[in-house]
């Protein structure tokens, strides 16, 4: 009988037990010069013990269904990714014989809380990724709180409401939480405030407001939190003032102004700030000075933001992505970022205002590897003045005044850059 059938009808326990007894029964002399025996513990036979592989049918069953595997040293499956596979409640059964797997995606896959039986089965999971199952119930997402080693779970775009989220509060390990786009509210967010090991958190939706973040605001070891499309307004903000470790914050189309900014004064980690689509002026930068070192993604897409808000932008010298799409400031505003030399991404998508001439402020990015001038008046000798740029690997140009020489005049020195017109 092979090990791995064997292992099938019998617990680890049993294998190490019947080994320790045989052992026991048949002792040995040592061979002059060997080493001494163990205290009689039997510890140093279990570490002796062979590597359990996953039955090999088993995988192969899996890969033919088009599950992506990822295998450990050993060649045992520790993540299954089932995106696009043909993987229903049926085929979850194999994940069963995978004693090493730890993280699974199931995502827009057609799980059922059947299936929901035989995942929380599966206790040694420490990711689940269960993105827009849209049959489960409330009867098959508190099964997750089976799974008591989990520590990201990412559960958007299910039918996950407040009463879901009491389960979910059991599992004390939780590091990330990702509930966009289901119909949470700041009702059952409340429950979360017992999981104190989260430092991801998302939500998308507007059942989530100014309430909710004083329950959200007590999670001090959040890194990463993101409200888009929440009904996060003024004065809101003040409650996350003590989240002094974020590094990620996004409140896009959120009604956060100016001012509100101001709660987020001792947030000198941060790394990304999105602002898009929200009330947000410019100056409100200025209350997150102490992020001058760290920040380096800014979003300030859709804001109609002016040549005055550029000159809050540019003390920020260290940002390597920014967005000013649909921007009303012109060249003399767009030279105001000369200081920001460590540009790799710039984004001026419908900034109508600016000319070929605002070209020679671009140019100076040196380290620029990803423009987007869509939807500008930006016409062959502005692309001309980017010439230098010559770590370019992608750059837009529709709906611009480029004509199709000049771009491929531009393509031939620059041959590493996709260029979409």
């Amino acid at each position: 009988m092979h090990l791995s059938n064997f292992a099938e009808r019998f617990s680890f326990a049993a294998v190490v037990g019947a080994l320790l007894l045989t052992l026991s029964g048949c002792p040995e002399t040592p061979e002059p010069g060997a080493a001494a025996p163990d205290n009689g513990t039997g510890m140093d036979m279990v570490h002796a013990l062979p590597v359990l592989h996953d039955d090999p049918a088993v995988v192969k069953a899996l890969e033919e269904l088009g599950v992506h595997l990822k295998k450990d040293d050993n060649g045992n499956v520790i993540a299954a990714d089932c995106f696009e596979a043909n993987v229903g409640d049926a085929e979850l059964v194999h994940f069963q014989k995978l004693a090493s797997l730890t993280t699974l995606s199931l995502e827009n896959r057609e799980i059922t809380d059947a299936g929901m039986e035989i995942v929380s089965s599966l206790i040694q999971l420490k990711s689940l990724k269960l993105q827009k199952c849209s049959q489960l119930t409330f009867d098959g997402i508190k099964l997750v709180s089976n799974l008591t080693d989990l520590e990201r779970l990412y559960i958007l775009y299910t039918h996950t409401t407040d009463e879901c989220l009491e389960p979910i509060s059991r599992l004390s390990k939780l590091k990330v939480l990702d509930l966009r786009g289901t119909k949470v509210s700041d009702e059952g967010i409340h429950h979360l405030v017992s999981l104190t090991n989260l430092v991801d958190l998302k939500f998308r939706g507007d059942g989530v407001t100014n309430a909710a973040l004083v329950d959200i605001g007590k999670l001090k070891h959040l890194r990463v939190l993101s409200l888009e499309d929440c009904g996060v307004r003024k004065g809101g903000l003040k409650e996350l003032a003590g989240l002094t470790e974020l590094q990620n914050l996004n409140l896009l189309r959120t009604f956060v102004n100016d001012s509100d900014l101001e709660a987020c004064s001792g947030m000198t980690k941060l790394e990304i700030l999105n602002l898009r689509d929200t009330a947000f002026g410019g100056k409100g930068l200025d209350h997150i000075t102490g992020a001058k070192d760290s920040l380096r993604d800014l979003d300030l897409g859709e804001l109609l933001v002016g040549s005055d808000a550029l000159t809050h932008v540019a003390q920020f010298t260290n940002l390597e992505e920014l967005s000013l799409w649909n921007g009303t400031f012109d060249d003399a505003g767009l030279a105001q970022l000369e200081p920001l030399t460590k540009l790799k991404s710039l984004n001026l998508e419908g900034c109508q205002s600016i000319t070929d001439d605002s070209l020679q402020t671009v140019a100076k990015f040196q380290g620029l590897e990803r423009l987007i001038l869509k939807q500008t008046n930006i016409g062959d000798s502005g692309l001309e003045t980017l010439a230098p740029l010559q770590n370019l690997k992608f750059l837009s140009l529709e709906q611009t005044q480029v004509s199709l020489p000049a771009v491929k005049k531009f393509q031939e020195s620059h041959p590493d850059c996709e260029i979409k017109q």
